[in-house]
């Protein structure tokens, strides 16, 4: 089997959806903090946090790091130079991203729960993908949110 060239259109092409998928994964996360204390200010009795450090992460650092193509294309004596750099470089910046979606999604928890708001772990919930945690002003709304959930899984 011949080694064949990469098609540089699909290359580009799949870069740029990545780096969109990224962006709007960003997006998205952004909207959903902004929501939550929006709820936490207006005293709503439940909110709902879904903690996605995995695609902060991803969503960081996968559009940062294609900024190494160009610098690639267009200064390749730079690149062979400070190859050594530019590796501690992206270690250091996979360190901080992983640290920052923790640091993030601690600093909300902290900040829910100085508002007030108690932790629910019955009615909290996680997947493959995020950690849902929900969180009530009281107890009995906490109570309330598993009766619901047990008698929709009886149905």
């Amino acid at each position: 089997m011949k080694n064949r060239p990469v098609n540089k259109k699909l290359a580009i092409t799949f870069i740029i959806a990545m780096n969109l998928f990224c962006l709007e994964g960003l997006w998205g996360g952004y909207s959903e903090i902004r929501d939550l204390m929006i709820a936490v200010n207006n005293q709503i009795d439940m909110v709902r946090f879904s903690s996605r450090v995995g695609f902060f992460v991803f969503g960081m650092a996968f559009p940062i790091f294609c900024l190494y193509i160009p610098i690639e294309k267009f200064w390749p004596d730079f690149v062979e130079k400070h190859k050594g750099l530019l590796n501690k470089i992206v270690v250091v910046a996979l360190i901080a991203f992983f640290s920052a979606g923790f640091v993030g999604s601690s600093w909300i928890q902290a900040h829910v729960e100085n508002a007030g708001y108690t932790y629910c772990p019955k009615a909290s919930g996680s997947s493959a993908l995020a950690r849902t945690l929900v969180y009530t002003k009281n107890i009995y709304t906490c109570e309330e949110l598993v009766e619901l959930e047990l008698s929709s899984r009886n149905r």
